[in-house]
């Protein structure tokens, strides 16, 4: 039990450090946006900051995923998965949360091959760039001594970095919603989509102002556009009834959510 636990704490540490980065990168997106790092005298740390951003990002969203992903294992190695408890006290509840969890599977899909090709293509592409090709010192005019061979083929390896991005986020949204099943701020019950806005907001302005479109501002700009999209779109039924953010005076199921958290507290206790 203590293994759960201890999962438990590094997937929700994980969780909180990668949403306080991705707030230091949308305040990045704004300094970048209107130009505020000149005035501020950070312009020749622009880029560093950013490099520690995304390093950040990236270890927070790692913790994050495998703390879930194990966790998940560890759940139907013992024949259940989370909410399964509260079938009796509400099954119409119940049903309707389990729909944002991750299905369980054989294993035999294709998405992980295609993550893991992508991955594998992407980091070849890049170490051919900032090597062979000394991309940092390019400019835009310098673009066209590259052979278009090798552009194309980065810019497809990037389409398909993006694509396996989305994989990822599809994978780590369900297993994140295995044990957190709402997140309150103020008493508003923040949506999914809430996240997928944000992270376009942040998104769009890194890509429009990379100096280029092999820089680190333009490929985690564009990961965050395609995350933010993925998961307006996992969200959609509330976006349509209108439920961005929601005022727990208002959810008529608050009261059966609080009934069922609590019970799911102190079965926790109960088994630790």
């Amino acid at each position: 039990m203590l293994f759960v636990q201890i999962l438990k704490k590094i997937k929700k540490l994980g969780m909180i450090v990668f949403l306080i980065d991705v707030f230091l990168m949308l305040l990045h997106s704004f300094t970048s946006a209107f130009s505020l790092h000149s005035l501020l005298g950070l312009e020749d740390y622009k880029s560093k900051i950013f490099m520690v951003f995304t390093l950040i990002m990236t270890i927070s969203f790692l913790l994050m995923y495998f703390g879930a992903k194990i966790e998940v294992k560890n759940n139907k190695k013992n024949g259940k998965r989370k909410l399964e408890f509260c079938k009796e006290m509400d099954p119409e509840f119940c049903e309707h949360q389990k729909e944002f969890l991750t299905p369980q599977t054989d294993g035999q899909g294709q998405t992980i091959p295609v993550i893991r090709i992508s991955l594998v293509l992407f980091i070849l592409m890049m170490l051919i760039y900032y090597s062979y090709y000394n991309a940092f010192e390019l400019s835009s005019e310098d673009l066209s001594t590259i052979p278009p061979f090798w552009r194309g083929s980065f810019l497809y390896t990037m389409a398909f970095f993006f694509i396996s991005v989305s994989f990822l986020i599809a994978k780590a949204a369900g297993n994140l919603t295995e044990d957190m099943m709402r997140t309150y701020i103020l008493g508003f019950h923040v949506h999914e989509s809430v996240l997928g806005i944000m992270l376009i907001i942040t998104g769009v302005p890194l890509m429009a102002t990379a100096p280029a479109y092999y820089f680190l501002e333009f490929i985690i700009g564009g990961a965050f556009v395609v995350s933010g999209i993925f998961l307006i779109g996992r969200d959609w039924q509330d976006i349509a009834k209108g439920d961005i953010l929601v005022h727990k005076s208002k959810e008529k199921d608050y009261q059966i959510y609080v009934k069922i958290a609590e019970e799911k507290e102190t079965l926790e206790k109960v088994h630790q």
